[in-house]
């Protein structure tokens, strides 16, 4: 019982308000709703509408884009209009417009509705990342408590929405899975349309001329320039579990059921040990950016280099596990280290907004690369390969941390001025 009440304590919750609470919540069902159609959407457009392979691909992959490609043009709206109605509008453009899926089978209206979502998408997690830091601004410990629980309910919601997408597909059930995510993001937007006040929404709405000042600001920001090189690093390597190891297996005749038990371990993990494993980090590390991104980083990389180089089933077990815990403390670590460059909380979507697209093209380039060099590299040279750049990007962090800290700093401080 004296254990419970010291993490309960370490987690400090008094500390979250009803707004950051119902933000959290909307993002649990958004995610849920989310993660429900977009692994089924292709089977869903296939079957549905009957389209060919080359209309349905031509959908999915603008759908793909949209969710992160847009977040350039979802700040500016974010600027204009607020926080809390950027989050019910995104809900409704993001969520309930997925019916139109049922109803029209025009490809080119099918792309126009896959941007429109996309677009809602980003306008909701942009002012939710943006209200969350502003919201902990003054506290680093209560920032990182906040981007870690806003990272497990992403976590949850992935895990319930793609059980229960699989379960509606297998039962033929497309169009009461549509109108069950539909309802679940009406849901989400009612939670914050009833539930959330934001005393500062009105101070941050800015002018399409102020937010363009706010993008010039940011890149002008050393101390982002370089957490976003770091992290856009970090993502190449990242990227290479989730798309590049099953196209290793299948050419080293690993079976698919292994990469499969290697997700389950990595969904598991993720849902039960990101709140423990912050509390142990931040009793460690005291809430740094660079030491958490640097343990973060170390991790992925060893656990990429060790993933190329061996196909020893219990070997990759342990090595997913390693690699999870890489990315329970990476991924906080990543949202936090943006917000702690903000020199400004007028252009705080700003800074997600072209952070969240930098490391979106990092991810897609992480594939790029990695497919591509895994056809022409050996398995020894492609493991150091692909691996080097967390593992560089760490190097870096420590770097800094141990010989240069104070230095960054007092740049930093003068650019800031």
């Amino acid at each position: 019982m004296k254990k419970l009440d010291r993490i309960v304590n370490t987690v400090n919750y008094k500390n979250f308000d009803i707004n950051l609470w119902a933000t959290l919540a909307s993002r649990v069902l958004s995610a849920i709703g989310y993660t429900m159609i977009m692994p089924f959407l292709a089977i869903m457009l296939a079957r549905y509408h009957n389209l060919n392979t080359n209309q349905v691909a031509i959908v999915v992959s603008i759908y793909g884009f949209s969710q992160t490609g847009l977040m350039i043009p979802a700040s500016f709206i974010v600027d204009r209009i607020g926080y809390k109605l950027s989050m019910i509008i995104g809900r409704i453009l993001g969520g309930v417009i997925y019916i139109l899926y049922l109803y029209i089978s025009n490809v080119q209206l099918l792309a126009l509705i896959s941007i429109t979502i996309g677009l809602g998408t980003s306008m909701f997690n942009l002012a939710c990342k943006s209200f969350v830091s502003l919201n902990t601004a003054s506290d680093e410990q209560k920032k990182l408590q906040a981007f870690t629980l806003y990272n497990l309910s992403l976590n949850i919601g992935g895990a319930l929405g793609t059980l229960i997408g699989a379960i509606f597909m297998d039962k033929n059930g497309i169009v009461v899975l549509i109108y069950v995510v539909s309802v679940l993001n009406i849901f989400a937007a009612i939670i914050i349309d009833r539930i959330v006040v934001l005393d500062f929404d009105n101070r941050i709405k800015n002018k399409i001329k102020d937010s363009l000042l706010g993008f010039f600001t940011v890149i002008k920001n050393k101390k982002f320039c370089l957490y976003f090189v770091v992290i856009i690093l970090i993502h190449i390597s990242y990227s290479q579990f989730f798309t590049v190891l099953p196209i290793y297996f299948s050419k080293y005749n690993v079976s698919m059921l292994v990469y499969s038990i290697m997700l389950v371990i990595n969904t598991i993990i993720s849902v039960l040990f990101q709140i423990p494993l912050m509390i142990i980090i931040n009793k460690k590390i005291k809430s740094n950016s660079l030491l958490g991104l640097g343990l973060g980083s170390l991790l992925i990389g060893f656990s990429i280099a060790i993933l190329f180089l061996s196909t020893n089933m219990f070997i990759l077990f342990f090595v997913a596990i390693v690699f999870t815990l890489g990315e329970l403390i990476f991924t906080p670590f990543e949202d936090k280290a943006i917000s702690d460059t903000i020199n400004n909380v007028q252009y705080t979507s700003a800074y997600f907004s072209i952070a969240s697209l930098g490391w979106s093209l990092a991810k897609g380039l992480g594939n790029y690369v990695g497919i591509r060099m895994l056809s022409v590299l050996h398995k020894n040279l492609f493991s150091i390969f692909i691996s080097s750049f967390s593992l560089i990007a760490s190097i870096l962090l420590f770097f800094i941390y141990f010989f240069k800290q104070d230095k960054i700093i007092e740049t930093f401080s003068e650019n800031n001025l």
